[in-house]
């Protein structure tokens, strides 16, 4: 288990044009992180591979306690079973600046390839209806995000 801290600072992006644009200051998550399988070198990979973020926020019927045992516990150990996962880091939240979202969980996946990640994520499969059955009583709202990495040139 190790301790991480998502930073987020104001920094320059360039546009497709080459003009510099301001990137607002993000709130920061302190989350403690298990890397469950470390993942795959996704940026120097071609094709890239596909990562996905989640964000889970806990019912608010289930103790923070039950929430993390669940969680390291039972989730895990199903989720490591998903077929083609070629990483899988999740972080438990441990404190949000500013109030932040209210959220619990922060699990991040990777897959080689667009067929490995519909082979997961397609809603008919058995796996995917499991750790969704699985998931109901104890989340109350699930946000993904395919993330595509780029390398970013501080300025």
């Amino acid at each position: 288990m190790q301790e991480a801290c998502w930073l987020s600072q104001p920094f320059g992006v360039l546009d497709a044009g080459g003009a510099e644009s301001p990137v607002a200051l993000i709130d920061a998550l302190e989350v403690e992180e298990h890397v469950v399988l470390p993942p795959l070198a996704t940026i120097a990979a071609t094709p890239p591979a596909i990562k996905r973020v989640t964000f889970l926020k806990r019912n608010p019927g289930v103790t923070e306690e039950a929430f993390r045992a669940w969680y390291l516990g039972h989730h895990t150990d199903e989720t490591k079973t998903i077929p083609g996962l070629g990483g899988y880091v999740t972080n438990l939240v441990r404190r949000e600046a500013n109030g932040g979202l209210g959220l619990q969980a922060v699990p991040m996946f990777w897959f080689a390839d667009q067929a490995a990640y519909a082979t997961y994520y397609d809603p008919s499969r058995p796996l995917m209806k499991k750790v969704a059955e699985g998931t109901a009583p104890m989340v109350t709202r699930i946000s993904m995000f395919r993330v595509e990495e780029r390398i970013v040139k501080a300025l």
